[in-house]
């Protein structure tokens, strides 16, 4: 079917000339000079997640069941969290639009090795989590 689409795309489609651009897609894409990459960074950030936070008296935050030590000047204030969905152990903290540090996990009476593996056990079904309560929740 994959085959078939592109096939169709190809010869009739990116072929056929547009009604208000007066061009083909194909060459309406390529007019503008060469493509560029796009730096990874841009395209990492594009895609991060972001959901605001208040700030604790002990100097933390919380997000999908897990607790995150802040910097304490932030105590009482709205905090923006900035992560990627898939690894939620490394947060971002921004206040007012600016960077203020990172958002360190909690992890009490364990080594970090066998707290990753049973408080945590993997970062990537944490990310699936909070998919699937933000989609219950929106």
């Amino acid at each position: 079917m994959n085959d078939r689409f592109t096939a169709w795309a190809e010869q009739v489609c990116n072929t056929r000339v547009h009604a208000e651009t007066g061009q083909t897609p194909i060459e309406r894409f390529t007019g503008a000079g060469a493509l560029h990459a796009v730096e990874p960074s841009l395209l990492r950030e594009a895609f991060r997640w972001s959901v605001m936070r208040r700030v604790t008296n002990t100097a933390s935050v919380s997000l999908a069941g897990n607790r995150y030590t802040v910097d304490a000047a932030l105590v009482g204030r709205r905090v923006e969290l900035r992560f990627d969905p898939e690894d939620l152990t490394k947060l971002e903290v921004y206040w007012e639009g600016h960077p203020a540090g990172a958002a360190i996990p909690f992890i009490r009476g364990a080594a970090i090795g066998s707290a990753m593996g049973s408080t945590w056990h993997d970062a990537r079904a944490l990310g699936r989590s909070l998919r699937l309560h933000q989609a219950a929740i929106f």
